[in-house]
């Protein structure tokens, strides 16, 4: 997994963390989504406001201020690759 695939996922990781479950055999695909379960994330409102947070703390911008409305891991990521993050 590259750097920023890699920065992303840690990033979902705690959250996930945070929230009980356990991502530890879960390696994400581009098209692994991010608010379904089980294939995915399940991200809740609460943990994609936190997320959008995170990334903005992170790289300065997040994707969720700007409109988009993402909703796989490669999306995410491709919209960092776009920004030159």
């Amino acid at each position: 997994m590259e750097y920023l695939a890699e920065v992303v996922c840690g990033i979902l990781r705690d959250i996930i963390e945070r929230r009980g479950d356990s991502l530890d055999s879960f390696t994400p695909e581009e098209d692994t989504p991010l608010y379904e379960r089980p294939n995915g994330f399940g991200l809740d409102s609460l943990e994609t406001a936190e997320l959008s947070v995170l990334l903005e703390q992170r790289f300065g911008h997040d994707p969720y201020s700007t409109g988009k409305n993402v909703q796989t891991f490669g999306e995410l990521i491709a919209y960092y690759k776009g920004k030159g993050s």
